[in-house]
């Protein structure tokens, strides 16, 4: 085993890999032998056609930015980091494990209203977070949204963010990105000329909830207005939709609680 920070690193399975890298299924460890629980790790392994496109200096100096952003928005429905090794020969952090993620739940085809409007909403409040510290997620989609036991939702997948305060020379990433997408998620805009904005997120969250096929037609009224071609007739920020969910009230959450 690994050891790293006063922990011991066990990895159990592969969970997925992609061209930077893959996640694993890890156990992790004290000094002392105690399992102090199950996570998921992170690694940085770039397949050689990305090299030909970029350097590995590059794409290192982006997950470190995957690290920064995602540490800087802490949210109750954000995928929270508890370790990172940025000095490793192929760098990883260690982040909260989810038991499935929103495409496989939305193929079984067993969330139930309630579930799907408390998904829209906590979504929605992780994404408004990205955005409140001058983010752009540039990847949501329902395999970046992690279920958990405690019933919460959270965002994860920080690959693509983009700092819009200050991001400087990362063109040939965002080219990467567009490239590599699912299509589906990307509003005309980005398909053009690699437009991004909050109205880019706002679209694809737009998709991902209609998606899931919500049975109430004031919130489909506000999904349709998320996924509208022309930008200009989208919501412009996250708070324009969760303000008119409000107004909606009742008609949309009947005896709700929702988990933030």
């Amino acid at each position: 085993m690994e050891e790293f920070r006063g922990y011991k690193i066990k990895p159990i399975e592969r969970l997925g890999e992609g061209a930077f890298g893959y996640v694993e299924k890890v156990e992790l460890y004290n000094l002392d032998g105690g399992l102090c629980g199950i996570y998921a790790r992170k690694v940085l392994a770039p397949q050689g056609n990305i090299l030909s496109s970029i350097s590995i200096e590059e794409i290192k100096r982006r997950f470190i930015r995957e690290v920064t952003y995602q540490s800087y928005c802490s949210h109750a429905n954000i995928i929270y980091i508890y370790l990172f090794n940025r000095y490793a020969e192929n760098p990883y952090f260690v982040m909260e494990l989810g038991e499935c993620d929103l495409e496989e739940e939305i193929n079984a085809g067993q969330l139930t209203y309630i579930d799907k409007v408390r998904i829209v909403l906590m979504v929605l409040n992780a994404a408004k977070k990205i955005h409140d510290k001058g983010y752009l997620h540039r990847d949501i989609k329902p395999k970046n949204i992690l279920k958990f036991g405690t019933g919460l939702y959270k965002l994860t997948d920080f690959g693509l963010v983009k700092d819009i305060d200050g991001e400087r020379n990362t063109t040939a990433l965002t080219a990467i990105g567009c490239m590599m997408g699912t299509r589906k998620y990307m509003a005309p805009e980005i398909m053009i000329d690699a437009e991004y904005s909050a109205q880019t997120d706002i679209y694809a969250l737009g998709i991902v909830f209609r998606e899931m096929k919500i049975d109430n037609a004031l919130l489909s009224v506000i999904i349709e207005k998320c996924v509208k071609r022309d930008k200009v007739d989208r919501y412009e920020t996250i708070d324009e939709i969760l303000r008119d969910i409000d107004r909606a009230g009742i008609a949309i959450m009947p005896e709700m609680e929702v988990i933030l």
